[in-house]
């Protein structure tokens, strides 16, 4: 007699409930990442359901496995002109580009901070004076 699993295809009572219950939860993180401004709009989001059954020699029984494979939008990279400049010891400073003038105030009302500058090195230390020497090669 051959059995089938048509008692086992509602989502709510498959394994106890936990696969629909991780539905729901890869649901809601496509959902978040739809509305998550720093990735792309435009990019498909994609849920991959995987139900596995390795029945045993006897085919009497056997495993069942369930896995939610989620492909989502990566966020974008963030980008910022930053001005390279050196200063009277030779340190390098990396100072970032700001939309408005600093002390300026937007239409928001909210003052444009000071931009942020980061020394990347320090300078080269003295070489110590040596003699000139001459090959003979």
């Amino acid at each position: 007699m051959a059995q089938t699993f048509s008692g086992m295809g509602d989502l709510n009572s498959l394994m106890g409930g936990a696969v629909n219950e991780r539905w729901q939860d890869a649901l809601n993180e496509l959902a978040q990442n739809v509305l998550d401004p720093n990735t792309d709009p435009t990019k498909a989001r994609r849920i991959t359901m995987v139900l596995t059954v390795k029945p045993n020699s006897a085919r009497d029984g056997g495993e069942m496995s369930f896995d939610i494979k989620k492909n989502l939008a990566p966020p974008v990279p963030v980008k910022q002109t930053v001005f390279f400049d050196m200063d009277d010891l030779g340190t390098v400073h990396a100072t970032q580009k700001l939309d408005q003038v600093p002390g300026q105030v937007n239409m928001n009302g909210e003052i444009t901070p000071q931009p942020v500058s980061v020394p990347l090195g320090t300078p080269p230390e003295e070489a110590e004076e040596q003699p000139n020497v001459l090959s003979f090669k």
